[in-house]
C-alpha cells in the first residue's frame, strides 16, 4: 500500500492552504535517449534537478476487474505538438513514472513513484488531446517462478 505523506494529506484536506499539489510524469521509451518530463501545472517546475514542462493532463482511475491489472486513462493536452515527434519515434511501449509533489517543495516526492505503461496511445485528427490507457505490470499473467528447477540446472535439489 502506498503511503501519503502527512504534508500532502494536510494540503489536500485543508479548507485553505498555500500548498498546491502537482502531478509529475516522466515518459521514457527504449528508442529515445532522453525522457520527456511533464507536469500538470500552469508553469514549468524544477524538481530534483530535472525540468518538467507544463502540459495540462489528467489521470482518471478506473475500477479494475479481479482478473486484470489496474488501469487508468490519461489525457494530455498538447496544443504546441510537443509530444508528436516523441510518440511517433517511440517503438514499443512508453513507460510512465507518476509522482506527486507540492509546489513549495518540489524536490520532495509526497506520493509515488507509480510505474505504468502507456498503451493504446491515440490522438484524434484535428485535436490537441492525446489519450490512452495507463496499465501497471501484469503480474497475474507472469510466469512464476521465472526459472525452472530441473535436475540439470539445480542438481543439489535432486540429490
Amino acid at each position: 500500500m502506498t503511503q501519503i505523506s502527512d504534508r500532502l494529506t494536510r494540503a489536500m484536506t485543508a479548507e485553505e492552504t498555500p500548498e498546491e499539489e502537482v502531478v509529475l510524469a516522466t515518459l521514457t521509451t527504449a528508442s529515445l535517449p532522453e525522457p520527456i518530463r511533464i507536469c500538470g501545472h500552469t508553469e514549468n517546475i524544477e524538481s530534483r534537478g530535472q525540468s518538467y514542462v507544463a502540459l495540462p493532463f489528467e489521470i482518471v482511475l478506473e475500477s479494475s476487474a479481479e482478473d486484470e491489472p489496474p488501469r487508468a486513462q490519461v489525457r494530455i493536452d498538447d496544443p504546441q505538438n510537443d509530444l508528436v515527434p516523441y510518440v511517433r519515434e517511440a517503438q514499443g511501449r512508453i513507460d510512465v513514472l507518476i509522482e506527486v509533489v507540492l509546489v513549495t517543495t518540489p524536490d520532495v516526492v509526497e506520493l509515488g513513484p507509480f510505474h505504468y505503461q502507456w498503451v493504446q496511445v491515440e490522438r484524434p485528427a484535428n485535436s490537441t488531446l492525446w489519450q490512452g490507457d495507463l496499465v501497471s505490470e501484469d503480474i497475474l499473467n507472469s510466469r512464476f517462478p521465472t526459472d525452472s528447477f530441473t535436475p540439470a540446472s539445480n542438481p543439489g535439489l535432486f540429490s
